[in-house]
């Protein structure tokens, strides 16, 4: 009996160990899917369109290694440990797509899960405002009130996705930070072309 038990719990232990080791790979493969991922979106903010596409290629090959470990270890798919990268590429890959007028990729076009995806696409709204910030520094308004329309409607969109915490979770922090972000943007936007107006106005007067 005694020797049952201990060969049960050493089988027990090879079972874990490969766990474990998957697991450590999965975290290397994870900071390296972020790293790649944050590069893409800094460059983006930078008007780098080189670097943008060097690190998402980078990203690309990240994000390859990541899933086929999932793939073959699913017991990690649930685990928290490799989301922050996976939402960081989709992320990228969302701001990508808009700051090029190109069709938005789809979870299954980028082959990642879609509670994921959906986390990702809720931290773009940060990174429009910095656009959108940058660009009517510059005095330009057209852009930036096309990016309050489509901050707009990703929260209008977010909104519909009430539901539990437990099928995607941090979901409503994310719905909570994009309204702020919304109404910040729209009241930047909005004080912007008043002050646009006013400033052509005195320009016309003093011409006068």
């Amino acid at each position: 009996m005694n020797s049952e038990i201990s060969d049960l719990i050493s089988s027990l232990y090879q079972t874990f160990e490969i766990k474990d080791k998957v697991r450590e790979q999965l975290l290397q493969f994870n900071r390296q899917l972020t790293l790649a991922s944050g590069k893409v979106i800094q460059a983006i903010q930078r008007e780098d369109m080189d670097s943008v596409q060097r690190w998402l290629s980078e990203a690309k090959a990240m994000l390859v290694n990541v899933m086929t470990l999932l793939e073959k270890h699913p017991w990690f798919l649930g685990w928290g440990g490799v989301h922050s990268g996976i939402e960081e590429y989709c992320e990228a890959e969302i701001l990508y797509a808009i700051i090029n007028n190109t069709p938005l990729p789809t979870p299954k076009e980028l082959g990642v899960p879609e509670e994921l995806f959906l986390l990702g696409i809720g931290d773009v709204p940060g990174e429009l405002r910095r656009i959108l910030l940058r660009d009517l520094s510059r005095g330009e308004t057209e852009r930036p009130k096309r990016l309050v329309e489509l901050i707009s409607e990703i929260y209008s969109s977010m909104m519909q996705m009430e539901f539990s915490k437990g099928l995607i979770s941090n979901l409503r922090k994310k719905i909570d930070r994009i309204r702020y972000i919304l109404e910040q943007s729209e009241s930047d936007y909005t004080r912007a072309v008043l002050t646009l107006k006013l400033e052509s106005k005195l320009d016309r007067y003093s011409g006068e």
